[in-house]
C-alpha cells in the first residue's frame, strides 16, 4: 500500500472529463469536486495527483480511475515509460556529445 501512496497521476484526463461533464464551466466542475477554481484550472497543465486524490476525484465523477488512466492505474509506476524514454534520450545525447569530441 505504501507504494500506491507514492504514485502520481496526471491531472489532465480528470480535467478533460470534468470539463466535458460540466459543459466547460470550470467553476461548476471545481465546486462539484470540492476544489478552488484556481486549483482546478491548474490541472490542465498536468499537475501530478496522488493515488488517493486521483481515486477520490474520479469516484466523485462516478468513474473508476482506470476509465481515466487506463492500464496505468494498475501499473507499478504510471510514468515508467516516460522516464525510460527520457533516459534513452539523455543517453543518446551524451553519446552524440562524446562522438563530437573525438
Amino acid at each position: 500500500m505504501t507504494l500506491l501512496l507514492r504514485m502520481r497521476y496526471s491531472s489532465v484526463p480528470l480535467y478533460k472529463h470534468a470539463m466535458e461533464r460540466f459543459n466547460y464551466d470550470s467553476g461548476d466542475a471545481a465546486e462539484f469536486l470540492g476544489l478552488q477554481r484556481q486549483t482546478f484550472q491548474a490541472w490542465h497543465r498536468g499537475k501530478k495527483l496522488s493515488y488517493v486524490d486521483a481515486d477520490k476525484h474520479a469516484c466523485r465523477l462516478g468513474l473508476h480511475p482506470c476509465v481515466l488512466w487506463g492500464s496505468d492505474w494498475f501499473t507499478e509506476d504510471p510514468y515508467r515509460k516516460e522516464k525510460e524514454c527520457q533516459k534513452r534520450k539523455r543517453f543518446s545525447q551524451r553519446r552524440q556529445e562524446l562522438k563530437a569530441t573525438l
